[in-house]
Parts: C-alpha cells; structure tokens; sequence
C-alpha cells in the first residue's frame, strides 16, 4: 500500500513509512550477522587497522530481496534524510545482496547525473587539472539542485585540492545533513580533519567509520579502505617522526592493499595517478605491485 501511495502522489508520509520498512529489512539482515557472530564466539577487532577478516554475507530470502529492490527503486529519487539514512544502512548491512541492490540504484542516478553538460563540464575542466573550472560548474549546478549530495562531494573534494578545508568541511556537513550515514561523506569528513591538522582525530575517525561497514566484496567497504589510505597519506605529510610515518606508510599500503586485492577492488588506475592524497606512496619499493593489480582489475571490469 505504501508503495502505490508513493507512486501516485509522492507524498512525505509514504516515503517516511517505506523509509521505515527498508530500515527494519535492514537492521533484521545485520541482526541475524550478530547471532553468527556472537554463535561462533566472534571478537571484534581492536587497535589500529590491520587486514580485517573477510566476513560472512547474509543471504536474503527472494521475498525479502524482492521487497528492497522495490522500496529503493521507489525511494532512488527522494531527497528526505529519513529516507537517505535508510538507503545507507542497506549499503551498509552485512548483506552483499542488498549492497548490490544499493549500487545499482546509486549507478542509475550517476548515469544522470554524468548526462548533465555542466557536470560534463566539471569532469572535463577537473582531468585538465583546471580545478577553478570545475568548480564553478559545480557551483552553479548546485545553485540548481542544491540537494545532489554526489555534486556536494565532488565539490568539497575540489575544495581539499585547492588546499580550502574549512570549506571542504561546510560542504560535507551539509552533504552529511542530507545523506546521514553516508560512508563517502564520512569518510571525507575524515580526511578534511586530517588537512586541518587534527591528524589523530581524522584517522580515528576513519577507522571507527571501518567498524561500522562489514568487510564484504562490496564497492563501500573498497573504497572505505581506499579513503583510509587516503587518510594515512595526509597525516604521513604531517609527521616529522621517522619511525611514526613508517608505520603510517605501513598501515597506508595495507589499506590500499585491501582496497586492491579483493574481488571488484579498486580499478581506475586514472583516478590513482591524480589523486594526491597518495602522493608519498608512489615511491615505495610496493607500490608498482599494487599499481599492477589496479591495471588488471580495470582491464576485467
């Protein structure tokens, strides 16, 4: 009922009610993981990250799995936090299934955004290197549809390069505002403490964010642990102490490994080669290796 109620007027209450369901179909997938978990005596990890685990998936049955792809697909295009946060708490369950059904979603919308000619524009102006460009479209793209929580990123992800943190921050909070419990938001916001010189805060931050997304072959746990890389090669620049940025280079490569090396890892090996978040890695005797694993996980996509 509450889907032909959406469908034909769109109305607030509906979306909230179906945002409730898909939350409930959610936090019973993640229940049935903690059973497991607490069945089979699992310990959670503690200290600094290391190579997590894989963990288990939880399968859904067709009934369930059918019920979240129709609410999702009804919810893709609502702007409501409620509705937002429930979308992210699929992403982030302890089922591959339902993260897939998430990404799809999420695609969909990428799909329309890209065929916008000023986000064509920003894309273009930003490989150019031109970030001023690119940050103007964006700008006025969002005096359009302030409510586009992907332009709100790439936009606060523009500011991080133009060395703006403080108005990388403004942008992720309201992004984060919009889109509770969104994982490349948070994420972001980790690193922009880190350019703001709260080196220990950010990278706490980014590993208390990887707690709280299962180790599953699922696009936001690799690219959580690429934005953990990411995290740690800004606060190397910010560590004069020989013995602490080698083992921040250390912990770096293993998060990137882990991004890499994983069915679906990591695989724009354009996107590695401008991004300056890893600019101190590029010169370590494993970095190759890794760039390798980037080329061929392209080359399958």
């Amino acid at each position: 009922m509450a889907i032909s109620v959406l469908s034909q007027q769109g109305s607030t209450e509906a979306m909230e009610l179906i945002a409730e369901q898909l939350a409930s179909i959610a936090s019973q997938v993640n229940s049935k993981a903690f059973a497991r978990k607490a069945l089979n005596g699992h310990q959670s990890e503690t200290g600094e990250h290391q190579l997590a685990p894989q963990a288990d998936s939880i399968s859904m049955d067709s009934g369930d799995a059918r019920t979240a792809e129709s609410f999702i697909n009804s919810l893709r295009y609502a702007t409501l936090p409620v509705v937002r946060r429930a979308i992210n708490r699929c992403e982030r369950s302890q089922s591959e299934q339902l993260n897939r059904i998430v990404e799809r979603a999420n695609l969909e919308l990428l799909r329309q955004d890209l065929n916008t000619p000023l986000l064509q524009s920003a894309m273009e102006h930003r490989r150019q290197n031109d970030n001023v460009s690119a940050s103007q479209e964006l700008d006025r793209y969002l005096a359009v549809d302030p409510f586009n929580v992907s332009v709100l990123i790439s936009r606060a992800s523009l500011h991080l390069r133009m060395n703006e943190p403080r108005l990388a921050k403004i942008r992720l909070d309201e992004a984060l505002r919009l889109s509770p419990e969104n994982a490349d938001v948070e994420s972001l916001l980790a690193l922009t403490q880190i350019r703001l010189g709260n080196v220990e805060q950010g990278i706490q931050q980014m590993l208390d964010i990887l707690k709280t997304i299962p180790n599953l072959n699922t696009s936001v746990r690799r690219d959580a642990e690429y934005n953990l890389a990411c995290v740690y090669g800004r606060a190397i620049e910010q560590t004069e102490d020989s013995r602490k940025r080698e083992r921040l280079t250390r912990l770096g490569l293993d998060a990137m490994r882990s991004s890499v090396y994983r069915p679906g890892g990591f695989d724009s090996v354009e996107h590695v080669n401008n991004d300056p978040d890893l600019t101190v890695f590029k010169d370590h005797s494993d970095w190759p290796a890794i760039m390798e694993v980037i080329r061929a996980n392209e080359e399958n996509r």
